[in-house]
């Protein structure tokens, strides 16, 4: 835990569970996780666990498969006037900051990146065509990612 000194006490700021009632039965698990809420109060808590049972207390859920974040949105865009692939990632880094595994080509004229949420398309259009580019088109899909060799 990570702790704040406030005159002559010492406050918890910041909290970090991991599985906290992972070997405890469901009754136990009601205790500990009324009490954590109590204790939770104006902190902030990172909550580690399998347990759909645990994690409900939470008022924002993250859930990570294989070292990646799930529910993940691919956009993809058909641009009109690309010349060069890096150009087109850095035209979507800046319309869409918070993309991530940006990548674009030329010859496929096209661009995409991954999002936590959805996206603006008609802002998202609005960046494109203000950098002098045309954009003819742009698809949103859940990303699955691929495994070895690209097998699921």
């Amino acid at each position: 835990m990570l702790y704040r000194k406030e005159e002559s006490s010492i406050t918890t700021i910041f909290m970090l569970l991991d599985e906290p009632t992972g070997n405890l039965d469901s009754l136990n698990e009601a205790i500990i996780l009324r009490s954590l809420k109590e204790e939770a109060k104006d902190k902030t808590v990172i909550l580690v666990s399998h347990r759909r049972s645990t994690v409900r207390i939470a008022d924002e859920i993250i859930e990570m498969k294989e070292g990646e974040r799930e529910n993940m949105i691919k956009t993809t865009m058909k641009i009109d006037g690309m010349m060069c692939g890096m150009c087109e990632a850095h035209v979507c880094r800046k319309a869409v900051p918070s993309a991530k595994k940006v990548t674009a080509s030329r010859s496929k004229k096209e661009a995409s990146f991954l999002t936590e949420g959805a996206v603006n398309n008609d802002s998202l259009k609005a960046s494109i065509d203000a950098t002098g580019y045309t954009c003819l088109d742009i698809t949103s899909t859940t990303y699955e990612k691929k495994g070895l060799f690209g097998r699921k």
